[in-house]
C-alpha cells in the first residue's frame, strides 16, 4: 500500500461511465469508513464515497458534529466556593490551568482561559429572595448632632425590623424611642416631648426608600411616620458582568453591562430562574476571558443584600473555532 494514501478515502466522479457507476453501486456499505476525513480535500459536488454516498453528505455531517464553526461551553459558578471574606454579591471567578497562590481568595476554575469568545448568556440561576434584608447597613440619626447607627444583618418582617431599629435607637441615646410597623409604613416616636430626632439619608438613599421616606432629610421631630409605602422588598436583581462587552448585554437606562435580570416574585426563599429565550443570542467581536467579575445589583442600583446566603449560576460561553 502506498503510504501517501493512508487516511484518504477513494473518490469517484459522478460523471464517469455507467459501467464504473454500476460496479460501485454493488460495493457493501460496510466499506464506509469512520475516518473523519481530516486529510481529505473536497474536489466538487460530483464526488462520491466508496459506498456510492455523496461526498457532500459526509462533509456536512463532519462539519456539523466534529468541526463546527462554534462551540458552546456550560460553566457552573456558585458563591459557596469563594473565600468567606469576599462579598457574595460582588465576587470574581478565575479561569486558569493552575491556581496561583495570590489568587487563593477567589474561586478557581481549572478550565484555562477562554479564547475567541463571541457569545455569553445566563442559562439558569438560583438567588436568595429577601424581605427587609440588611447587609452591613447604617442609618444616620439626627439629634443634637448627626451620628451613624449600624443595623444588625439579617432578613426581617416589618414588625421584627421595627423592633431591631427601636433597640438601636434606644442604645444610641434616644432612650424612650419606639418604632412600630403597620400597613406598609413605619411610625417613629421619641417617647419624650422634649426630645426630637430624625434621619439623614444623604449618604444612603436606599435606606430612605427602605423606611418609606422620599426626602433626604427627615425631622427632627418627636413623632413622625413614613411618607410612602416602605421599599423593603427588592423586585428584581441584575447580573452585571463588566468583562462581557456591552454588545452582548441587555440595554438598560443605567448603562450597566447586564447579562440578565431575575425577577423576585416571593420572599423569604430562594428564587429559581431559567432562561426562556435561548433561541435568541447577541454575538460580539472575539475576546479572551480569563475571569468573570460578577455583581448582583438590586432594582435601585445598589449591591443586592444577600447577607451570608449563597447563589448559583449556569452560564453558556460561545467560542469561535475558526478565526481568519
Amino acid at each position: 500500500m502506498d503510504a501517501s494514501n493512508v487516511g484518504y478515502i477513494e473518490m469517484v466522479d459522478e460523471s464517469s461511465s455507467s459501467d464504473e457507476s454500476s460496479s460501485e453501486s454493488e460495493l457493501s456499505p460496510e466499506l464506509f469508513t469512520s475516518n473523519r476525513g481530516s486529510m481529505y480535500q473536497y474536489q466538487g459536488e460530483g464526488e462520491r464515497m466508496m459506498n456510492n454516498r455523496k461526498a457532500q453528505e459526509y462533509i456536512s455531517i463532519r462539519n456539523k458534529y466534529f468541526t463546527p464553526e462554534i462551540t458552546r461551553h456550560s460553566l457552573l459558578i456558585d458563591t459557596q466556593h469563594h473565600d468567606s471574606q469576599i462579598s457574595k454579591n460582588n465576587f470574581v471567578a478565575q479561569f486558569r490551568d493552575s491556581q496561583e497562590e495570590e489568587s487563593v481568595k477567589y474561586a478557581y476554575y481549572p478550565v484555562g482561559e477562554f479564547v475567541n469568545v463571541i457569545g455569553f448568556r445566563l442559562i439558569k440561576a438560583c438567588v436568595p429572595n429577601r424581605l427587609f434584608a440588611i447587609s452591613d447597613e447604617t442609618v444616620d440619626v439626627i439629634t443634637s448632632s448627626t451620628h451613624s447607627v449600624s443595623l444588625v444583618n439579617g432578613s426581617y418582617t416589618g414588625d421584627s425590623f421595627a423592633q431591631m431599629l427601636e433597640d438601636k435607637l434606644q442604645t444610641s441615646g434616644i432612650v424612650g424611642a419606639s418604632v412600630s410597623y403597620s400597613t406598609g409604613r413605619f411610625v417613629f416616636n421619641s417617647g419624650n416631648s422634649a426630645i426630637a430626632f430624625g434621619f439623614d439619608f444623604t449618604n444612603n438613599p436606599r435606606m430612605g426608600r427602605f423606611l418609606g421616606f422620599v426626602d433626604s432629610i427627615v425631622g427632627p421631630d418627636t413623632n413622625f411616620e413614613s411618607t410612602t409605602s416602605t421599599y423593603g422588598r427588592v423586585h428584581f436583581v441584575d447580573i452585571v458582568i463588566n468583562d462581557i462587552p456591552h454588545a452582548g448585554c441587555k440595554k438598560n437606562s443605567r448603562g450597566l453591562n447586564i447579562v440578565d435580570r431575575i425577577s423576585l416574585y416571593t420572599s423569604g426563599t430562594l428564587t429559581y430562574y431559567e432562561n426562556k429565550q435561548l433561541i435568541y443570542q447577541n454575538y460580539f467581536s472575539p475576546i479572551k476571558l480569563s475571569k468573570l467579575h460578577i455583581e448582583l445589583v438590586d432594582d435601585i442600583g445598589n449591591h443586592y443584600a444577600v447577607g451570608d446566603e449563597d447563589s448559583m449560576f449556569e452560564f453558556e460561553i460561545t467560542t469561535l473555532n475558526h478565526v481568519e
